[in-house]
């Protein structure tokens, strides 16, 4: 899957094992997100919700905390799942 990202191309690969014990990494130089392909397909989404925060976070220099990528990560997806018009409003074109 390739995700556009500030600008950059980055890639999402399912790999096993990903990192040690982490589920997923971001390799700012390569624009390369990993995750494990040990997760259930929710977790997968949540994880890719962080990584992308940490893609951003380090594209702009902002340090976000690990803590805090993965609340942001958790919840944006949720966001997303339960507001089908605020995704629809979000992605709308302007006239």
């Amino acid at each position: 899957m390739k995700i556009r990202i500030i600008g950059k191309d980055w890639t999402r690969k399912l790999v096993r094992p990903v990192l040690g014990d982490d589920s997923g990494g971001c390799d700012f130089d390569k624009c390369l997100i990993q995750q494990s392909t040990d997760e259930c397909e929710q977790q997968r989404r949540d994880t890719l919700a962080h990584e992308i925060f940490h893609a951003i976070s380090d594209s702009l220099g902002l340090k976000v905390k690990e803590s805090e990528t993965m609340a942001l990560g958790c919840v944006w997806v949720q966001v997303l799942r339960e507001n089908p018009e605020l995704v629809e409003y979000l992605l709308k074109e302007d006239e």
